[in-house]
């Protein structure tokens, strides 16, 4: 063991004068460009310096000739395999501070090259090192490993000192987890220099996805495999690959990566599996799910009862494992019956990036299990919903539009079915559907005004609806992009041209040399401007009902967003219809076998909505609806019924 010294100055901080113990020192020292943390993804310098905490990091050298050194960073958080980036040589000298970019992870086993100089610091990462062995002789020559370690407050002094442990065994296959802390004392404390060693019973897409994932964690993998040759080439090269016999012996935790009809397979190997952790991350078919009463972790548990079962990782996919949890969902649901071993797994999932959500015992797994068997069950009813006022307003406008010039007139208008009928029936849809997003709230406040309280519940129609109020106006904006893109496309179309030349022969067979209508030009300048306006308020209702938007603002910013922003949104889109039907609903010859125009039949909804809307604003409708909400009930009192049982008598409970 030898002893340097590293310069350190006293770290600034962004924003205050005292820096914390965990602040990282000098930074672009080693970090020239941006910072990989397996949590907080890609960061910034300044972002950086705002966390609390911060993993180890190791930082790996290649020796490549007398003086000269290759800077290599592994990307096991980035690429999730044990690739190595290539970074311009630098000279590795004593006194140099060394410039690489470093990945916050782990190597669970060096790189089995020879003459690799591995570095890992902790806490800390400004270190000019002026002397790292004796007779000032380059670390690379030696042909082993150095273990840097800092203090957590060396950080807040102005010099501190490092701990430089040279290894020249030359056994290169160890993990490089084990470093020497240097207390504010000077006293050395050694850290634990075990790597967490995790089995995994399969060999299949999402056995190799979680063994990358594991690796790249910082987790020595063991897989077994009923033919480890034929694998051998598609696992990471630090997971070690066997038989299922020699895999199941040392790891405390085993991922079973099999569906559930090969679980009798594993029978055999209950001795050597009992006292252990199963994670089981098998996923049932739906048809599977209907047919089994009990869900799969639970049907394991039955085959090994000395194990302590945990679910888990069933809802992520091989992909989102691979590509990192910033490209697909992070929480990751657990439930087992066994406290202590869900503990464990649930430090194994904070660890592989993920967000742990605790489902309680093992009997919740069937509720797990049929988490990725749905599809979209919110969008269900909403997605009938437009799909059925599409179907009506497109066949009412076909009645009206195509079928009636061909049975009144003998036109043939059926050019019209692709773009302009659905075109004119897009924004019915669009209008009904932000109507019917603000319709429950009315009808909720005029239920609490007529029952005095709001102790009551609502009725299950009107819980639904209410809860189905995003996917509904999500399914309005859609239906109103498409209709902005559709009217841009109708000047392309090649019966418009054909339209504008009749238009042309026709006033120069009248004899006309100029047509201007005065109200038609304001009508429909106004008509444009209000439909631009009505779009550009839903598309921001849409933005705000991103959970990443959602999630910045805080009640009150969402609320004036999507109640108030949206309720003006529903005015401009009834003033932007009025515009378009101008004096239309009042002539004759639009009502096409005696159908009234299309616009007429949107227009209902909203106009009740906005006349409810005023009315609640009247000072002795608004005051008492306020104070319902707040509490107040009409006959002084909160009446609990039991409708269980209907012997017992209402209760009443005056406040």
């Amino acid at each position: 063991m030898q002893e340097t010294w590293a310069t350190g100055t006293q770290p600034r901080v962004p924003g205050g004068s005292e820096p914390r113990s965990w602040v990282l020192h000098s930074l672009c020292t080693f970090f020239p460009n941006l910072v990989r943390h397996p949590r907080y993804g890609t960061l910034s310098l300044e972002n950086y310096l705002m966390l609390d905490s911060f993993q180890s990091v190791t930082i790996v050298i290649w020796q490549t000739g007398n003086r000269k050194y290759q800077a290599r960073a592994t990307r096991l958080q980035c690429t999730l395999k044990p690739s190595i980036s290539h970074y311009p040589v630098h000279s590795l000298q004593p006194g140099t501070r060394v410039q690489a970019e470093a990945v916050a992870a782990r190597l669970s086993k060096p790189l089995a090259v020879p003459r690799l100089l591995s570095i890992r610091l902790s806490s800390v990462f400004q270190a000019k090192v002026r002397q790292l062995t004796g007779q000032g002789e380059t670390p690379g020559r030696t042909g082993g490993q150095i273990t840097v370690g800092l203090s957590r407050d060396a950080c807040v002094r102005p010099s501190h000192r490092l701990v430089v442990a040279t290894r020249t065994s030359g056994k290169m296959d160890k993990p490089l987890i084990s470093h020497h802390l240097v207390d504010s004392d000077g006293s050395l404390a050694e850290a634990p220099s075990e790597v967490p060693k995790v089995g995994i019973l399969g060999s299949g897409d999402f056995a190799r996805s979680l063994a990358t994932r594991l690796v790249g964690s910082g987790f020595s993998v063991v897989v077994g495999s009923r033919n480890p040759k034929r694998m051998a080439g598609l696992f990471p090269s630090a997971a070690q690959l066997t038989f299922q016999e020699e895999a199941v012996g040392s790891p405390e935790v085993i991922f079973v990566a099999m569906f559930r009809e090969h679980y009798s397979t594993l029978c055999g190997l209950s001795d050597q599996l009992s006292g252990k952790i199963l994670v089981d991350v098998s996923n049932p078919t739906e048809q599977e799910h209907l047919q089994h009463h009990e869900s799969n972790a639970e049907y394991l548990a039955s085959l090994f009862p000395t194990c302590a079962v945990v679910k888990a990782f069933n809802v992520i996919s091989a992909w989102t494992l691979q590509s990192g949890p910033r490209d697909g969902n992070r929480q990751v649901p657990i439930c087992s019956d066994q406290p202590e071993a869900k503990r464990t797994v649930l430090e194994m999932v904070r660890a592989m990036g993920f967000t742990p959500v605790d489902m309680g015992s093992l009997a919740s797994a069937r509720e797990v299990e049929a988490m990725p068997l749905r599809l979209f069950p919110g969008w269900k009813v909403p997605a009938l919903l437009a799909l059925g006022l599409f179907i009506f307003f497109y066949a009412y406008n076909f009645v009206r539009d195509v079928l009636e010039p061909y049975v009144q007139e003998g036109k043939n208008k059926f050019y019209k079915l692709p773009v302009i009928v659905v075109n004119t029936t897009l924004p019915c849809v669009a209008y009904v559907l932000l109507s019917l997003v603000y319709l429950p709230g009315v009808l909720a406040a005029a239920l609490q005004l007529h029952r005095g309280t709001k102790y009551q519940r609502f009725p299950d129609w009107l819980d639904h609806w209410l809860q189905h109020r995003k996917q509904m106006g999500l399914l309005s904006f859609f239906c109103a992009a498409l209709h902005a893109v559709y009217s841009l496309c109708l000047p392309l179309r090649r019966s418009h041209r054909y339209e504008l030349v009749n238009l042309a022969i026709k006033q120069v067979l009248t004899n006309k040399s100029h047509i201007w209508n005065e109200e038609e030009v304001w009508r429909m300048e106004i008509y444009l401007s209000l439909g631009v306006l009505a779009l550009g308020m839903l598309s921001l209702l849409a933005v705000t009902s991103l959970p990443s938007i959602a999630n910045s603002l805080n009640w009150r910013e969402f609320s004036f967003v999507q109640s108030t922003l949206g309720f003006v949104a529903l005015v401009l889109s009834t003033l932007h219809t009025l515009t378009y039907g101008w004096t239309r609903a009042f002539e004759e010859s639009r009502y096409k076998f005696f159908l009234p125009p299309t616009f007429t039949l949107t227009l209902l909804v909203p106009c009740v909505i906005i006349l409810a809307k005023g009315l609640f604003l009247l000072p002795c409708v608004s005051r008492r609806l306020t104070k319902i909400r707040r509490g107040w009930e009409k006959d002084g009192s909160v009446r609990f019924t039991l409708p269980a049982d209907h012997a017992l008598a209402q209760k009443t409970s005056h406040v």
